[in-house]
């Protein structure tokens, strides 16, 4: 059995059917290591260094550099903070970090919202329900792999190659992801691992 099939089954849970519509709107919404490249941009951005940017949220040098380094997030809160004060700066990376803290611009109170706004901008500013994208990225490469170990004896590499990026491609459109969340999120898996010292 596919993972996304459990997922699903683990989504009807007993009782009435605004049962899993309630408990997900009262969860406690967690940042992820999407946060881990925002805070060093947001940082650069705001032309903090580490020092400046931990007594922003009056917590030490050391806090923002493990931050910046994935080995700690920030809380909601503070990543909330960081989106309004980097907003006059760089409103696409606010909407980052406003959609990493399970918000929009708008939910901020940074932006008005207006009829006539280009799909592209909406599209930035919206949050990602749950589950998060990390958990969905996952998903994907678990599809690539199965297409992967499926194809091992595929005519030829470049057709090996197309049916991995397929399956994977067609699981992305299945969760209801962008290409540029995909992109984003694997972006941020590849920085995270740069970051996290190797184990002897």
């Amino acid at each position: 059995m596919r993972p996304i099939v459990r997922q699903s089954l683990a989504l009807r849970a007993p009782g009435p059917p605004h049962f899993v519509p309630q408990c997900l709107a009262i969860m406690p919404y967690q940042i992820g290591p999407g946060i881990t490249p925002l805070v060093g941009r947001a940082r650069v951005a705001l032309g903090l260094t580490q020092r400046g940017l931990g007594e922003m949220f009056h917590a030490s040098m050391r806090t923002a550099h493990r931050w910046e380094g994935g080995h700690a997030h920030p809380d909601v809160d503070q990543v909330q903070a960081l989106a309004r004060a980097v907003f006059s700066t760089d409103a696409r990376l606010a909407a980052e970090l406003a959609r990493e803290a399970g918000t929009t611009l708008q939910g901020l109170g940074l932006v008005t919202p207006s009829n006539g706004a280009p799909a592209a901008a909406s599209a930035i500013s919206q949050p990602r329900p749950f589950p998060p994208i990390p958990l969905m990225i996952d998903s994907i490469l678990l599809a690539a792999v199965e297409a992967a170990e499926g194809r091992a004896t595929a005519p030829t590499p470049q057709q090996a190659v197309r049916d991995i990026l397929r399956a994977a491609f067609a699981r992305a459109r299945g969760l209801g992801l962008t290409i540029e969340e995909v992109d984003d999120a694997l972006m941020a898996a590849a920085c995270a691992a740069k970051a996290t010292p190797a184990k002897r």
